[in-house]
């Protein structure tokens, strides 16, 4: 993938995919930690769906 970030990200979800033999729902974000306001928003709604 080289510097693309797009292709990165496809990537690394395919390789999840490839280990989730429960076959559980990926909910996958795609962010910039630097974001911290991003950050924070991707956090709650992960404690949100964990809590569920």
């Amino acid at each position: 993938g080289g510097f693309d970030v797009n292709k990165a990200a496809k990537f690394i979800l395919w390789k999840f995919t490839q280990v989730n033999r429960a076959r559980l729902n990926i909910y996958p974000h795609l962010t910039q930690a630097t974001d911290t306001s991003n950050i924070r928003l991707v956090f709650a709604a992960v404690k949100v769906t964990i809590l569920q």
